[in-house]
């Protein structure tokens, strides 16, 4: 009974649980984006399979991959099965939280950073996402949390559970790595404080140079599969500038955020800026690199939230009881918009793919073929065929190999010009992505020639930023 009751009291369990009450209600309901959609294409595969994937594309995230294959032997390919581990990453890395701003600044600030971080919109949004983000930020948490108790007091297991963490978090994003430099940092002050002995500081040292050595072969793969990434450029100021919103969810919540941690920061004990820079430094430093080499995605930085809620959680807590309960409720507020929003239907930007598989299910008949726009990793092929009864998929008319024969996310597809059936399918249906005003504009230019030469849209069906259009032989 004494266990229950310091169960109950410890500082992880209420971000826990609110964490689960935001993102778990409807976790099913919003359509698979296009990155998810990679996620269930790899994963539905066998493992042999996935090996073949990973050595042609995306060998950076196949820890992750295979994590969810496994799962989804259990659960199934569902999007709230394939989305569930995610949910379980964030309240992890809420719990995680907690726990190291009670190590840092007692149990009250870490009560409050963990809950900080559950209301986050970024948190909801990444928890309600099949990509590795989720658990990535509760590695990232994990490893702070045992570099703390490594630093308290040196011993082998520390040292090997601090490595053992930082090659999870490698495997999951290597880009996260990044979190080492704040790592850096915590270290330095520890010294400066003196609450870290010569052996605590050469046992981290030796941990984290073992785990990026065992890593260096995952850098190799990334490297050499670099060329797969397209549309990422180096940032600019205005990068820079949608940062805030870009990786706390909202720009409000984000400006809020910034305020608090730069007070924080500003205390007199070391913790403060060293916390600071491990908040700021990846996402600086992956701005540099990004002007190098394709590397900039705003989300890329998500590792960093549980560092900007300790920051924040230790300015409440030196607030006040009530003034600090007052001032989490309002970020909540700050954020309740942005909850709402991320909870739509459909992802902004991407196509209702239940809505138009439904047009297909209920319009298709024998004969039917198909052609979909493939460009950027478009995946409309894997959307509509994610929502669509066995056996309502037309004849995929280009396509030459299938994606798992390929090792590839996504089908390969033929030249039309030599492939395109003869005698030609009555009817056609045509995918199309963003700026449908013209059905065929987001086709491959040899395909969209091939049909507008010899068909004609009777009609086209819209929902989000997609539609399906029906052609019909002149």
């Amino acid at each position: 009974m004494g266990d229950l009751r310091a169960a109950l009291r410890s500082p992880w369990l209420p971000p826990v649980a609110l964490v689960l009450v935001l993102v778990l209600p409807g976790i099913g309901e919003r359509a698979l984006w296009q990155d998810e959609l990679a996620t269930r294409s790899a994963v539905d595969r066998s493992l042999p399979d996935l090996v073949l994937l990973a050595s042609h594309r995306d060998g950076v995230v196949a820890a992750y991959y295979a994590l969810v294959q496994a799962w989804s032997w259990v659960a199934g390919l569902s999007p709230a099965a394939l989305r569930l581990p995610s949910a379980l990453g964030v309240a992890a890395a809420a719990g995680l939280t907690a726990q190291v701003g009670a190590r840092l600044a007692g149990r009250r600030a870490g009560l409050l950073a963990g809950l900080v971080l559950a209301v986050l919109p970024a948190v909801a949004q990444y928890g309600q996402e099949a990509r590795a983000y989720g658990l990535t930020m509760a590695a990232g948490a994990l490893a702070t949390l045992l570099l703390l108790r490594l630093l308290e007091r040196a011993s082998r297991g520390r040292a090997l559970a601090y490595a053992a963490s930082v090659l999870v978090l490698g495997c999951l994003q290597l880009t996260a790595l990044l979190l080492l430099a704040g790592h850096a940092a915590l270290v330095l002050a520890a010294r400066r404080g003196a609450t870290a002995e010569p052996p605590a500081r050469r046992a981290w040292a030796a941990a984290t140079g073992s785990a990026l050595l065992l890593l260096l072969p995952l850098a190799y793969v990334g490297s050499r599969q670099s060329g797969v990434v397209g549309g990422l450029e180096p940032p600019g100021w205005q990068d820079v500038a949608d940062l805030p919103a870009g990786l706390f969810g909202a720009s409000t919540v984000g400006g809020a955020v910034l305020v608090l941690a730069a007070l924080s920061a500003l205390r007199r004990d070391v913790r403060g800026p060293a916390l600071l820079a491990a908040a700021a430094l990846p996402p600086l430093l992956l701005l540099l690199l990004s002007q190098v080499t394709p590397l900039w995605r705003d989300r890329y930085a998500l590792v960093t939230l549980p560092a900007w809620a300790l920051l924040v959680g230790a300015a409440l807590a030196r607030a006040g009881r009530r003034e600090g309960a007052l001032a989490l409720a309002a970020l909540a507020l700050l954020a309740l918009p942005d909850q709402v929003d991320l909870r739509g239907p459909v992802r902004s930007g991407q196509p209702d793919f239940p809505a138009l598989a439904a047009v297909l299910a209920e319009r298709v008949r024998e004969g039917d073929a198909v052609v979909v726009p493939t460009a950027r990793g478009a995946r409309m092929r894997q959307g509509l065929q994610a929502y669509l009864p066995p056996g309502a998929w037309p004849e995929d008319v280009l396509v030459r190999e299938g994606a798992v024969e390929a090792g590839e996310l996504d089908a390969v597809e033929c030249d039309p010009a030599t492939c395109f059936p003869d005698p030609l399918p009555p009817r056609v249906w045509a995918g199309c992505r963003r700026d449908c005003r013209d059905p065929l504009a987001a086709l491959e230019p040899e395909t969209a020639r091939l049909l507008r030469g010899a068909y004609e849209v009777e009609r086209t069906w819209r929902a989000g930023a997609g539609a399906v259009s029906l052609l019909v032989l002149r």
